[in-house]
């Protein structure tokens, strides 16, 4: 999910070519156009990619419709393993 924020941030204006040019100079990850293509060519498994693209694809229709009520809420205290396992949020369609 912390990919998909960044992913985000760069779609919504933030200035991620910083991260493109230091991974080409620390790293030789020259090959990537844009910060998603980073993350699908040397971040991420090619299942991974897709299922962060699913997240995308979900938050940027909340975000652009301002309607959050395909994430649910869960009050109260949670068990440290439902971090671990993801459970805090799901997202779907």
């Amino acid at each position: 999910m912390a990919y998909v924020a960044n992913v985000m941030a760069c779609q919504y204006g933030a200035d991620c070519m910083v991260e493109l040019l230091r991974a080409c100079a620390n790293d030789g990850k020259c090959d990537a156009s844009s910060y998603d293509d980073y993350l699908a060519f040397y971040q991420l498994s090619p299942h991974d990619a897709q299922v962060a693209e699913q997240y995308r694809s979900w938050l940027t229709q909340m975000v652009d419709a301002n309607n959050f009520g395909q994430v649910p809420l869960v009050s109260g205290e949670q068990t440290t393993d439902s971090v671990r396992l993801g459970s805090y949020f799901t997202c779907g369609g």
